[in-house]
C-alpha cells in the first residue's frame, strides 16, 4: 500500500490541461459578445454565446470582456422537422422530431482578414404525449447542437479556417 502511495506522490508531472489557446495572428485573447438572435427561440442567443465561451475558455483562450479579437456569432434559424409519423387512434402525429440550426461566425481582428464560418447541426427527439414533454427534450436536443456548434467553430477559428 506504502508503495501506491510513493508511486502517486512521486509522479513524473505529466497533466492533462488544454495549455494556450491560439487564434489566426497569434493572439489568445478572444471577445465574444451576445449573440445575434433571428429566431423566435428567446434562449437561443444566451445559450450559444454561454456555449461558445465555455468552449474557447476550454480551449485554452483568454475570453474577455474587450479583446482585439472579436468573434460576432448569429443565430438564423431553428426548425423542428417531423422524421417518424405514427397512427394513434385514428389521429397521425409526430413520434420523433429533428432540430435543424444554422449559425453564423465572423472573427474579427486587426491583423487579419475576417473569418467567416456558417455552421449547420442537427438532433433528434422523441414527442411526448404531452407539449410540455415534447419541448422538454426538443431543449435537450438544441443543448447538444449549441455544444457541438461552439466546438466545432471554436476549432475552426483556431485552425484559421
Amino acid at each position: 500500500m506504502s508503495l501506491l502511495l510513493i508511486l502517486g506522490t512521486a509522479a513524473c508531472g505529466y497533466r492533462f490541461t488544454a495549455g494556450a489557446g491560439r487564434l489566426p495572428g497569434g493572439g489568445n485573447r478572444l471577445c465574444i459578445p451576445q449573440a445575434e438572435n433571428l429566431t423566435t427561440d428567446v434562449y437561443a442567443s444566451a445559450n450559444l454565446t454561454t456555449a461558445l465561451r465555455r468552449r474557447a475558455a476550454d480551449a485554452g483562450l483568454d475570453v474577455a470582456l474587450e479583446a482585439p479579437a472579436i468573434m460576432n456569432a448569429r443565430v438564423v434559424s431553428i426548425r423542428a422537422i417531423p422524421r417518424g409519423v405514427a397512427v394513434s387512434g385514428g389521429r397521425f402525429r409526430a413520434r420523433e422530431q429533428e432540430v435543424v440550426v444554422r449559425v453564423e461566425l465572423v472573427l474579427r481582428s486587426p491583423s487579419e482578414d475576417d473569418l467567416e464560418l456558417k455552421l449547420s447541426d442537427r438532433e433528434s427527439y422523441l414527442s411526448a404525449p404531452d407539449i410540455r414533454g415534447t419541448e422538454a427534450n426538443r431543449q435537450l436536443a438544441l443543448e447538444r447542437v449549441w455544444e457541438r456548434m461552439a466546438a466545432e467553430g471554436i476549432e475552426r477559428i483556431s485552425r484559421g479556417f
